[in-house]
């Protein structure tokens, strides 16, 4: 079954997720929310993802339904079609994941300047633009 995994850089990210338990600011509710955002961020910047990412250990992969059942298959599948130019790519889910997985670790691996204190505020104000052009592929 497909799964995404997290990766290693957006580690310093989980506790913007509410799923976290962290306490103070959250930006996403879920680690899929997250992921889904890294990945149109990734994807935006026109970076070509490396295929070499590591990924956490410790988080289990989150199952590929769970971004169905969040409304964001439709997202990730264009960003595949979009990577691959190839439409057939809809027939196999686990390169869906994996297309993913690389393009939300390009994602998290530009935020890796920002300090903590700048970072809740590069996402606030990134968000709803990136989010807009990752729709718009």
């Amino acid at each position: 079954m497909a799964a995404i995994r997290i990766p290693e850089s957006a580690e310093r990210l989980l506790p913007l997720c509410r799923t976290s338990g962290a306490s103070g600011s959250h930006i996403w509710e879920t680690y899929a929310d997250m992921i889904a955002f890294l990945a149109a961020l990734g994807y935006s910047l026109q970076i070509n993802p490396n295929a070499t990412s590591s990924f956490i250990r410790s988080a289990n992969p989150i199952d590929f339904s769970v971004f169905r059942s969040r409304g964001y298959y439709p997202q990730l599948l264009m960003l595949a079609i979009a990577h691959n130019r190839d439409w057939t790519i809809a027939k196999h889910p686990e390169e869906i994941s994996k297309i993913t997985e690389q393009y939300a670790a390009v994602g998290a691996d530009n935020t890796s300047a920002l300090d903590s204190e700048n970072l809740i505020a590069f996402f606030r104000n990134n968000l709803l633009g990136r989010l807009e052009s990752f729709a718009q592929i």
